[in-house]
């Protein structure tokens, strides 16, 4: 047989993406013998080995051929599938504090993106105020010109962002009247707010005009 043991039979080679261009070379039993290659079905022939980089399946025909021998094929496939990555987002909640909460790391995880191909990966969450509570850490990322989508598989799972309230003590002030006078305007003591916020109050008591404590 004019094939080699790497030119016989059916072979099927996988490789997940790697940003690498990869083949499958033929050897011969016979010194002198042609090799040749064609990934159409026989109809062209080269004697360059085929290869595969992008995501995808590649059926390649062998044939080694020499004087005095019948000339020999044989069948293989090459194949790419894609890495699975996930990008993940952290959720984180605060008290207001009148400062913006943000969370911009994302941890990758799965195989990764090839070097060279992906750039800036960052979750661009942001909240400020309860009431816009809770937003969605968004992942982004800036991908290069050797960047081919179909040759990842990306899973993005993001975070929230939230902001609870803050806790504010109004404490009403002491005050005390005769009977028979009117009720002193109240006031109460603030504190616990931040960046010269205001809260609004109101002061009542129960009702009663008799001596004692209301």
């Amino acid at each position: 047989d004019v094939l080699g043991s790497r030119g016989l039979g059916d072979v099927y080679k996988r490789q997940k993406y790697d940003g690498a261009s990869h083949g499958e070379a033929a050897t011969a039993n016979v010194d002198g013998a042609t090799i040749e290659y064609s990934t159409d079905n026989g109809a062209t022939w080269t004697d360059t080995v085929p290869t595969i980089k992008d995501v995808g399946e590649i059926n390649v025909t062998v044939k080694a051929s020499m004087a005095n021998y019948s000339d020999a094929t044989a069948t293989y496939t090459l194949k790419v599938t894609p890495r699975t990555v996930t990008l993940t987002s952290e959720t984180a909640s605060k008290p207001y504090d009148g400062d913006p909460l943000t969370r911009p790391v994302v941890t990758i995880g799965g195989d990764g993106f090839v070097d060279g191909e992906v750039t800036d990966i960052k979750a661009i969450g942001s909240v400020t105020n309860v009431s816009d509570s809770p937003v969605t850490n968004t992942i982004v990322y800036t991908t290069t010109d050797k960047f081919v989508e179909d040759n990842y598989n990306i899973t993005k799972a993001e975070g929230k962002l939230s902001i609870t309230p803050l806790a504010v003590t109004v404490t009403a002030k002491d005050y005390t009247k005769y009977v028979g006078e009117k009720d002193p305007a109240f006031e109460a003591t603030v504190t616990g707010t931040i960046n010269n916020d205001t809260v609004s109050y109101t002061i009542s008591r129960e009702k009663g005009e008799t001596a004692g404590t209301y």
